[in-house]
């Protein structure tokens, strides 16, 4: 948790440049979750509400062993510090846990989410991207995920 503070310190102190309200960007990725000890997909979209502010909704889904389903909803506000190629961001948000055992039993918690995340455009094309988050959520788990993947940039000016 001290990293996460001071890599959060760090990206207050860099310079924010604005991103174009109205961008949609659909997200699919890989992710992996440290307290699940497991890999699984992240699939979702974001839009950019105002010049450095998203909003991004995700489902989270992991691969684990036969007796335990485990998935997660997310909506995420999303603040860019840096804009251009290589773009930035911090997020807060609420994510709901789902947790189903074999015989039936479900469990699903609400809670809250905290990360960071960068989103590189490649210099090929100016509306694919790749993109990595770090992201801890607090219900059931309490865990950090890590994912990675890639999106393509609509509405771009």
């Amino acid at each position: 948790m001290r990293y996460l503070a001071i890599i959060l310190f760090i990206l207050l102190f860099s310079q924010v440049e604005a991103q174009t309200i109205g961008d949609f960007r659909p997200i699919a990725a890989l992710t992996y979750g440290f307290k699940v000890e497991g890999i699984g997909i992240n699939i979702g979209a974001e839009y950019l509400a105002l010049d450095n502010f998203g909003i991004a909704g995700t489902y989270e889904h992991f691969f684990t062993d036969n007796t335990v389903t485990f998935n997660s909803y997310h909506v995420d506000g999303r603040y860019y510090f840096r804009g251009g190629q290589l773009q930035y961001y911090g997020l807060i948000g609420y994510v709901r846990n789902n947790v189903q055992f074999r015989n039936r039993e479900k469990t699903s918690k609400g809670g809250v989410n905290l990360g960071i995340g960068t989103v590189y455009r490649l210099s090929f094309s100016d509306r694919i991207a790749l993109f990595g988050q770090l992201r801890y959520s607090t219900p059931n788990q309490s865990q950090f995920a890590a994912f990675g993947g890639i999106t393509y940039l609509l509405n771009l000016k």
